[in-house]
């Protein structure tokens, strides 16, 4: 089990393609195959939010966030809750979305991200040239992976570690070669109030540098398995936190 599974943490999973304009209704009817799936004629699953001329975003009942522009694809994990009455008294919350783990939900929303990208307008002549895999964490400080407290320590050091909040972004590029370039973008965000929780975001991308990737979908479940490996090794070393130990 992964540090983001034991923390809940949420998944999100994106495509950067080769861009086509062909705006937002365009995209709405190439996708109405999977979207008449979703739910029934009588009750459609389903909200859509047109952003601009070229953007969309699709919000599921079931958590799942699509999102669609010129040159990106992605699908976001995010619970929900719902009101529920009762009898005699004041509604109660109700988790109305799966409570699986992020390993597991990050599957479902890769097979979802591929899905809805195989339809795609022009997908035949298009490419994917950039991989993303976030998690994103809502966590106590008492929680905090090692690693991360590790982080925090080492930042606050010149306040003696006497930080009432911050909002703190660092991209770092984590590995390079002629065919790839990996990065991160982290960014943890702490409230000033002292039992208010920690936002915890990892950002991870992988660049095509040389050879783009077919818009198929054998091609795109492969590379969706060796970049979500090599994120998640990579969000674990993080949460372990050798990188920040100077004795190591």
């Amino acid at each position: 089990m992964t540090w983001c599974d034991k923390l809940a943490s949420q998944p999100s999973v994106g495509f950067q393609l080769e861009p086509f304009y062909g705006g937002n209704e365009t995209i709405l009817t190439q996708l109405a195959p999977i979207m008449a799936t979703w739910g029934t004629p009588e009750k459609p699953e389903f909200s859509v939010t047109p952003q601009d001329a070229f953007r969309i975003d699709i919000q599921r009942e079931n958590g799942f966030l699509y999102s669609f522009d010129a040159s990106k694809a992605s699908v976001q994990f995010q619970h929900r809750m719902q009101l529920k009455a009762v009898s005699g008294g004041l509604p109660v919350a109700q988790l109305i979305t799966s409570p699986k783990v992020f390993t597991s939900l990050l599957g479902d929303a890769t097979e979802m991200l591929i899905e809805s990208t195989l339809l795609l307008p022009e997908v035949g002549r298009r490419h994917v040239t950039r991989i993303g895999v976030v998690s994103t964490t809502t966590v106590s400080q008492a929680d905090l992976p090692p690693g991360i407290q590790r982080l925090m320590d080492y930042v606050g050091r010149p306040w003696d570690g006497k930080i009432e909040g911050f909002n703190m972004n660092l991209t770092a590029t984590i590995h390079e070669n002629d065919d790839m370039r990996e990065r991160c973008i982290h960014r943890i965000v702490k409230p000033e109030e002292e039992d208010a929780m920690l936002t915890i975001v990892f950002d991870w991308q992988r660049f095509m540098k040389k050879k783009a990737i077919p818009v198929t979908r054998r091609e795109l479940e492969r590379a969706c398995e060796a970049t979500q490996k090599a994120a998640l090794e990579y969000f674990e070393e993080l949460a372990v936190g050798n990188a920040f130990d100077e004795a190591a």
